[in-house]
Parts: structure tokens; sequence; C-alpha cells
């Protein structure tokens, strides 16, 4: 049945070719087909990865092929119809020869995935303008002249009416059929079902075969045909030029071969359960090929339909191809003169269904698999190619995928989250005083986290945001600017441009600008754009922790406040920390002056946790040591901070060392001391303690919530949605309902 399936398609799609002035060379078109058909069968059977797989004649590439022959015999600049007929036949020798090169080169160099990049609707267009064309080339094929709205006329003549209104409802038929009826026989079904009924009507109508085919009814001008081959000599007949002039469209059949091979491929390892090596089946396909080029010329590789059709059908094994492939070389060689009594009704109907097949499938289903601009980019390709040619539809629905992306991509932000120093913080643990005050003026610190490629829309997007911030008189003013480019995987020149406009900005309004995060690429494209790191306002960072830092300090530092400076005292420091004044110099009685020169030891990772430290002067850094591998600064300490207080209540062992920066001066609580305190003064000491924690976790609060606001939910607004609480110490809550107890504790 694969036999003969392959067979009616060979003849139906070399008829698009050879038609109007080439019809009468249709005995050599479809020898042609009929051996490139037998090849592209046992050679795919034999060398593809699926046991299954069966190679087919492919309509899309061919419909071009015949796109490229209507194309050449429109030129009319030929010494007579041999000259044509060679050129054709080189046209078609060449296009199917290079399309085989590039599957083996594909295949070679495993660059297989690479066109599955090309945008499916764009692939949708390709296909519904396949359908039109051969919807158009069966009209042509059947009628003998090209459809245009010059000759619409002509067909509604009775005598053109009954060649081509029969074969459109035998493909509406097989249309139908095979969208209604399940299984992998309807289509064979189908087609005896209209060749029989075919023979029935024109019996009961008193047709004979001879008068059948003098009306054309018929294919009999081919019942004398022999088996021909091309003669090799053909090629030093071909008007050369004008193949050169079809480079486009050979270039078209070639893009177009390689994406529907490819799809077809992917559908395959979708329908049968079973990855496949996409390459290996492009050197199959590559091989086939190059063996059909030998042969006069027509594209095959794995058919979707006939390789489902063997895989349903129980076939595990590489025989029926092989076998198919050796009816359709005994109908070329030894059953020839059968095809001169197949109807040409039928035939035309085989093309019809094809084109209908294809136009239904993206153009009436498309409606509902694809979002309106991706639905017309899909018809816009159709429309081009019905009214010039496929390149110049493939290129339109490329351009207008291009300039879907680049308005789809423009809306989106590149500005992963936008922050303030308020709710953001360097890793530096600052005293309470200086958090608070980072807190009251973090506005003057305006951070943007930046991602994804930066282009002309997006960077200029980014740059009105950065001018409505500066501009927005609510808030305090801008006194740096961070941008952070961890995220950013690249930019072009008109982002370029834009980040030196904000830098003119930036300096225009006193603000300095901290670029932190660039790749080594980043930097360089943007110092050679004109952004220089030698500018005082403008100062780069490999980080955006290193980044924040310096502009909290600098923040800091000009802060005039008299009230908001920590001073150097151990006693006075205690006290503007919130610790009772009355209490303040009880506690230094109990705590033990540790001195340290850089570099040395506060606390070793993996000792006993039983101290705190309060840093006086100076600052320390926390490190996570690794055993053969680098050291992890995970935060810095500055004075009036403490250190060491988690590992004081739990008792267990330092997770991480602390190692003095610069000269430091602490001060050390021992465990056994704590304990040994009065009353009074320990629980000052305990409160002082929960204060400071009690506002680091309102900063990490912040922070979260400023990174993820919809999703996050403040420990203050859960327990305020608190209703009741349980027997058993379960939480019930507003709108969560029963909480575990675990939550609770």
């Amino acid at each position: 049945m694969i036999g003969i399936i392959e067979a009616f398609i060979a003849i139906s799609i070399v008829s698009l070719i050879f038609s109007g002035e080439l019809s009468e060379y249709l005995n050599i078109g479809i020898s042609i087909a009929l051996l490139s058909a037998m090849a592209t069968l046992i050679i795919t059977s034999i060398l593809t990865s699926m046991p299954s797989g069966i190679g087919t004649l492919q309509d899309g590439p061919n419909v071009l092929l015949a796109l490229v022959a209507a194309s050449l015999v429109g030129l009319n600049t030929y010494s007579g119809k041999e000259q044509l007929l060679a050129t054709v036949l080189s046209a078609m020798i060449l296009a199917t020869f290079f399309t085989a090169v590039t599957f083996l080169l594909m295949g070679i160099f495993r660059m297989g995935s690479l066109v599955r990049y090309v945008p499916y609707p764009v692939v949708g267009g390709f296909l519904a303008g396949t359908g039109w064309l051969l919807t158009r080339g069966a009209l042509g094929m059947l009628t003998g002249t090209t459809l245009q709205l010059a000759n619409l006329p002509q067909y509604f003549d009775p005598n053109e009416l009954i060649q081509w209104l029969p074969a459109i409802a035998i493909g509406v038929i097989l249309l139908l059929g095979t969208r209604r009826i399940q299984g992998v026989w309807a289509m064979p079904v189908l087609l005896i079902g209209v060749i029989l009924a075919f023979y029935i009507l024109m019996t009961l109508g008193g047709v004979s075969l001879e008068e059948a085919a003098n009306q054309g009814l018929l294919l009999g001008g081919i019942r004398d045909t022999t088996l021909q081959f091309p003669d090799p000599r053909v090629l030093s007949g071909a008007n050369w030029q004008a193949i050169l002039g079809q480079a486009g469209n050979i270039s078209a059949l070639i893009g177009v071969s390689l994406i529907a091979l490819l799809l077809n491929a992917s559908s395959l390892e979708i329908s049968m359960r079973k990855d496949f090596e996409i390459n290996h089946e492009l050197r199959v396909a590559g091989a086939a090929n190059l063996v059909t080029s030998l042969l006069g010329g027509m594209v095959g590789f794995l058919s979707v339909s006939l390789t489902s059709f063997s895989f349903r059908s129980g076939s595990r094994w590489r025989l029926a191809g092989i076998a198919a492939g050796m009816l359709v070389g005994g109908i070329l060689f030894f059953g020839f003169s059968t095809l001169a009594y197949f109807p040409k009704a039928v035939l035309g109907g085989l093309l019809f269904f094809l084109g209908f097949d294809f136009l239904f499938q993206w153009v009436i289903d498309a409606w509902k698999r694809f979002t309106l601009i991706e639905y017309s980019v899909i018809q816009l390709i159709l429309v081009v190619i019905a009214a010039t040619d496929f390149l110049v539809g493939v290129g339109a629905g490329l351009v207008a995928m291009i300039i879907m992306f680049v308005v789809s991509y423009s809306r989106i932000s590149v500005i992963n989250h936008s922050l303030s120093g308020a709710n953001l913080q360097s890793n530096v643990e600052r005293n309470a005083i200086d958090r608070r005050t980072l807190v009251r003026k973090g506005d003057n610190i305006h951070i943007l986290e930046l991602r994804g490629f930066l282009f002309f829309g997006t960077a200029y997007s980014m740059l009105e945001l950065i001018r409505a911030r500066i501009q927005d008189e609510t808030k305090l003013p801008v006194r740096h600017l961070l941008l952070d480019f961890k995220n950013v995987t690249g930019l072009d020149t008109s982002a370029i441009l834009s980040f030196i406009k904000t830098e003119q900005l930036t300096s225009k309004n006193g603000i300095v600008l901290i670029i932190t995060g660039a790749s080594a690429k980043i930097m360089d494209q943007l110092q050679q754009g004109g952004l220089s790191g030698n500018d005082k306002n403008v100062h780069f960072f490999s980080d955006m922790d290193r980044g924040l830092e310096r502009c909290e300090a600098q923040l800091l530092k000009s802060t005039e406040d008299a009230d908001v400076t920590l001073q150097d005292g151990l006693y006075e420091q205690l006290s503007q920390l919130g610790f009772k004044s009355n209490l303040a110099s009880r506690l230094m009685s109990y705590m033990e002056p540790v001195d340290l020169k850089p570099g040395e030891y506060l606390i070793r990772q993996g000792e006993p946790a039983d101290s705190l430290y309060f840093i006086q002067r100076g600052r320390v850094s926390v490190f996570l040591e690794i055993p053969d591998g680098d050291d992890i600064r995970l935060r810095t300490i500055s004075r009036g901070s403490t250190v060491g207080e988690m590992g004081l209540y739990s008792g267990a062992v330092r997770t991480a060392s602390v190692i003095a920066e610069q000269p430091t001066k602490a001060h050390r609580l021992l465990r056994e001391t704590l304990d040994k305190i009065e009353p009074e003064l320990s629980s000052e000491f305990h409160r002082w303690i929960g204060q400071l924690l009690s506002e680091r976790l309102a900063l990490a609060t912040r922070t979260i919530e400023a990174l993820h606001p919809r999703k996050f939910i403040t420990l203050f607004e859960w327990f305020r949605g608190i209703n009741t609480m349980s027997g058993d110490g379960q939480i019930r809550t507003a709108d969560q309902g029963l909480m575990s107890p675990l939550l609770y504790h």
C-alpha cells in the first residue's frame, strides 16, 4: 500500500513540474519521479535510525521546484524546446544536489539543532504557502494554464469545468474523510474508493477508456512511454544564466527542505515516543538526495504520514520501505503503461487534498492555536507568496517576526529590581545608628538591577525611568545611582548611547554613577563608547555589594548631624546604641578588652561558641573557611556592632572565622560571666541584644519585601491575621486556617 501511495504522490508532484509547455515531456518527468521515489524509499529504509522510517518525495520542496520550472518557462529566452527541457532538468539536478550537500554538511557538523530557532509561525507560513502553490499547481496541471485573474473566466467554461471540478470534489472528499475517519487505512481506502467510483460512473455513462483518454480524463498520454534517463550531456545545453537567476528560489527550496526534515523528525519522535539522532537523519537524507540528483533530481526524505502508517501497522523492520521501493521500481520498469489508465481527476484530487490540508491546518486550525499577531504573520506570508513568490513571502514573514520580537521584547522591563538604600544594604554590618541613618536617608541611593540583552528599545525605557526618579520630588533626591550588570547578557551600540546619556544626566544633577558586576566584554564596550571610570562621577566595581558599600560610606560621611555620629568611648557607644546609661558602666566591668592586629583571628571556625564580642573600633570580616579551597567572605562588621551573639545563646561550635581587617579593639563577654551578673543587668542585656536582632530582621524583611513585593507577607501582617489559638498549640488565622505546631513554636 505504501508503494502504491508513493507512486501516486510521485506522479502528482512531477505533474506540477511538467505542466503547460513542459507537459509533452511528462513521460520523462514520471520516469525521474518514480526512479527518485524508489531510491528515496530504499536508501532511507536501509540507513535511517527509525526501523519503521519511510522516505518519500516531499511536496513542499518539489512545489518550489515546480515554481523554479515555471519561472524558467516564463523567460522565453531559449533557442528551442530542447534547450528549455535541458535548463529545467539541469535546475532540478542542481537544486537536489545542493540540498543533498546542505543535508550532509549540517549532519556532519552536527548543526541540526540550529534550524529549530526558526520561528514557528514562519514555518506555518511556509506550509500555508505550500498549500496554495499545490492548489494552484493542481489547477494548472488539469487545465494546462496558469491561474491568473486575467484567465479566471475561462475556468468556468463547461469543457474546463469537467477537468477540474471533479478533482476538487475528490480533494474535498479525501480531506473530510481523513479528518473524520481515524486510522492508518483511511487514505488508502479513500483513494481506492474514489478510483472505483470514477470507473463506475464512467461505465454507467457509457464512456470507453479510449474516449476518456481522448477527453483528457486519464493519463493516456504516457501509454507508450518507456523508461528514460536524462542524458548526461543535457547540462551542456542548458541556459545557465537563466538557472543562476533562480538562485533565490533554489535557496528557499533548500531552506524549506531543511526545516521540513527537522520538523518531520521531531514530529516522529513525539508520535513514536522515541528520541532519534537528528544529525544522523540529516546525513541519511543527504545520501538519498545525492543519489536522486544523479537520477534526475527530486527532493525526498522522511515522511511523517507514511512512517506513522508503517509504525502503527506494526512494522518494526526495514523491509516495509524496501518492499515499497521495489514495488515502485516494478511499476517503473514493468508496469509503466498501466499508469495510462489512472484517472487524471484522482491525480488532481490528490494534489488538491494536499493543498487543502495545508491550507486548512494553517488558515482554519491555526486560528485557535496561535495568538492574533502570530496568526497574522502566517496569513501575511501566505498572501505574499500568493502575490509574489516563496522567497519574498519567507522574507516578509521573517521581517514581521523580527519586528514583533523587538516590540514584544521592548515591553519587557530590563529592570529586574528597583531598590533604594533604605531596603537594600551591603554586607557590611554597621552599628544601629548607621543603620538607622541609612534607612532614613536610603532614598539618596537608587539601585537598579538590570537583566537580559539591552538594546535601543529597552535601554531607552530604562533611561526614562531614571529620569523620572531623579525628577520625583516626593522622595529624597538621588545622590548615588547604582546600575548592576550582573544579569546583563549583552548590549548594542544604541544601549551604550543610553548609558552615555545617563552619565550626562547624573553628572548634571550632581549624582555619582556606580556600575557594578559588568563582564569584561561589557566593560570594554562601555569604555570604548565613552563611559570611563576616570571620571570622578563614574565608578566601576566588580560586584554590587562593593559598589553599595562605597555608596553607604559616602552617604554616612556626608552626614553632619552630631546626634547620629557614634562616639569613640565604649560607654558612650553603648549608651548611644540603646543600652541604659546607668547600667552601661556596670556591663563594661564584666567585659574583657581584646586588641587585634590586621590578619589576627577574633573567632576561629570550629571552636566552641562561648562568647560575644562588641567591636569598639576597627573592622573585622567573617570568613567561611573551605578545606582545600578559597575562603569565602560572608560579611564585614564595623565598629559599634556585635559578633558571636547567636553562638552565645546556642552554644554550638563556630560556623565561620572572624579576622581583623585593620587594627581593632573589641570587648568579650563570656557565657559563664553572663550567667553570674545580677538580674537587672542581665535583663537589660537580653533586651538590648533582642533590639539589635530585631532591627536586623526588620532590614531583612524590607529587603525581601522589596525583592518580592507580591509574594512576601511580613511577620507582623501574619500575626495581625491571627484569630484564635487552639488548645493544642496550633494557630488559626483569618485567611490561612490551621497552622502547624512547628510554625507556631
